[in-house]
């Protein structure tokens, strides 16, 4: 496997993961504590819509392009190291 195939799936492991973490009724919140919806993978980029006009590319698996592309796994895995879940169970009422 060649690195940029490896960069590609390390991005899409890590969106799946998050993806999986709320299907099963988790909330993701990111390192400025807000609540984050799940990702959409296409076969060449990974994505977040914002609103209906509005999307945010984490991966495109483009030379041309680079948003991820040409970035080390490692690095691109740090964006998300003050990434956090709450699990189900914690949630509490208010009355």
């Amino acid at each position: 496997m060649d690195i940029y195939t490896a960069r590609w799936e390390n991005a899409c492991r890590i969106a799946s993961k998050i993806n999986d973490f709320i299907e099963k009724g988790y909330i993701i919140f990111n390192e400025d504590d807000e609540k984050v919806d799940g990702f959409i993978i296409r076969e060449d980029r990974i994505f977040q819509n914002v609103n209906d006009n509005c999307s945010y590319i984490f991966f495109l698996n483009d030379k041309e392009f680079d948003n991820g592309y040409y970035t080390k796994i490692k690095e691109y895995n740090k964006q998300f190291k003050d990434w956090y879940c709450v699990h189900p169970k914690d949630y509490k009422k208010i009355f």
